[in-house]
């Protein structure tokens, strides 16, 4: 009951992925991602022995991807529950027969499943970059693993705000004033490792 038959994740995820938004921002998502791989892409030959141009290109793509991913993070999650007490709805909620774990975890769920969804969508692109060389299929998929676990990290912390505060304006305040130190910091270490 707690992913499978969860009712709040099933519902959360009906109303969220079938707005017109959803859609919107999945095509400004590929297409902020898709120009930053055109313009970094390289102009002449690539020279197979000297893969630093394919490097510098995916070291780009991935912290594009990161900053977009872990400054949209804090919009999907903070209003999860707090949009509850705005709508006042939240009592209702915890009337239910569902465990409160349940009903976190349905509203992180379908808090992060969007964003998810759009990570997952970029894989063409990085394909794209791949036969150029310079970037492993293991590197790629150490990427996505802390791309992923970052965003879900960025999502607890903004559930939490959520959980904590009455408003969701209060609520994504404080979110980004906890996430954007650890987003720079994320994404200082991921340009330093690229540069090693």
């Amino acid at each position: 009951m707690y992913i499978r038959d969860n009712p709040v994740l099933q519902r959360e995820l009906l109303v969220n992925l079938r707005m017109g938004r959803a859609f919107v921002l999945l095509l400004a998502y590929l297409g902020l991602l898709s120009a930053v791989v055109y313009v970094q892409w390289p102009s002449e030959r690539i020279d197979v022995t000297n893969p630093a141009q394919s490097q510098r290109l995916m070291n780009l793509f991935f912290l594009g991807q990161y900053l977009l991913a872990s400054l949209m993070a804090p919009s999907f999650a903070a209003g999860s529950i707090t949009g509850e007490k705005e709508r006042q709805t939240y009592e209702m909620l915890l009337a239910s027969p569902l465990r409160p774990g349940a009903v976190l975890l349905g509203k992180f769920f379908a808090s992060l499943c969007h964003l998810a969804l759009l990570i997952f969508c970029s894989l063409p692109i990085v394909m794209l970059c791949l036969p150029l060389g310079g970037t492993s299929l293991y590197e790629l998929l150490a990427s996505y693993v802390v791309l992923i676990l970052s965003i879900a990290t960025f999502g607890m912390i903004s559930l939490t705000c959520s959980g904590f505060f009455a408003r969701t304006s209060a609520a994504l305040v404080v979110s980004y004033m906890l996430i954007l130190p650890l987003a720079i910091v994320g994404a200082s270490t991921w340009y330093q490792l690229g540069t090693a």
